[in-house]
């Protein structure tokens, strides 16, 4: 999944950053399972992260533009997938969440402002396999989560995370 991504950002040069994240701790997935999904699995889907860094939002659109062109893009109602060819893809968008918009509620994040995007990918014995070869037998699917951000963000990320964090947990999210 990484290795990917890293394929896609090399167009952008030093336009942008890519950290490969942390997988989720037991004790956090845990956590996550009881207070957000009602203890349903299931929906844990951010185990496998990593974060972008981009100089401006011009940079993130044309970074979401090549992920669309890489993803299947399915339509609200139908499991048919609308757009380009399925068999070049290698993500299906599974969901987008924009903090950075102006709708956002900033309270929601306690101030915190990116976009995450949920990306599914198909693997078989530890490799990406394409969209088209999902149905085959032995290949197991997952959700990641891509968490992109401007790069001014990059140089106080870590205490803003903790802070992030403490205040999620008082919150009880």
């Amino acid at each position: 999944f990484h290795d990917e991504l890293k394929k896609l950002l090399h167009s952008f040069g030093d336009g942008c950053c890519f950290e490969p994240g942390p997988i989720k701790t037991p004790a956090r997935a845990l956590e996550k399972v009881v207070r957000r999904y009602d203890r349903q699995p299931s929906h844990l889907t951010d185990i496998i992260r990593c974060r972008v860094f981009f100089k401006d939002f011009k940079s993130i659109l044309y970074f979401i533009e090549a992920v669309r062109f890489r993803a299947l893009v399915l339509d609200d109602s139908s499991e048919n997938a609308r757009g380009h060819d399925s068999s070049a893809c290698i993500f299906k968008f599974c969901g987008v969440k924009n903090r950075f918009s102006p709708g956002y509620r900033a309270i929601d994040s306690f101030g915190f402002r990116d976009l995450q995007m949920n990306l599914e990918v198909g693997f078989r014995d530890g490799k990406l396999v394409g969209c088209h070869e999902w149905s085959d037998s032995g290949v197991k699917r997952h959700i990641c989560e891509v968490q992109v951000l401007l790069q001014v963000d990059r140089m106080d990320l870590s205490d803003r995370c903790s802070e992030y964090g403490e205040l999620r947990n008082l919150a009880g999210r």
